[in-house]
């Protein structure tokens, strides 16, 4: 078994810890490299229409977006610092956005 692989599990293990009902949608979006972590790229692509779906932590500043428009929106039961830990990173994370 590689070491790439070992990490993707401890990551998707993580996931786990993540609080609440969306936690198999949000691990299965992981799985398929649909996830764009942050408020300036998820604007981004929500200008060129290409984000479906964002999952807030419960800290992060809805102004941070502006204009969301026909964008469905889940606010997670776990503050950024947590959710970045979740998914194995080593900074908060306030925004994730799923692509198309």
């Amino acid at each position: 078994m590689s070491d790439r692989y070992r990490n993707s599990e401890i990551k998707m293990e993580g996931i786990n810890k993540v609080k609440g009902e969306s936690t198999l949608n949000l691990k299965k979006e992981y799985e398929n490299n649909k996830l764009v972590i942050g408020p300036k790229i998820s604007k981004k692509l929500m200008k060129k229409n290409k984000i479906v779906k964002l999952y807030l932590s419960t800290n992060a500043p809805l102004d941070l977006l502006g204009d969301v428009g026909s964008v469905e929106i889940e606010r997670l039961n776990v503050d950024a610092i947590e959710l970045g830990k979740s998914l194995g990173k080593n900074f908060p994370i306030s925004v994730l956005g799923v692509l198309k």
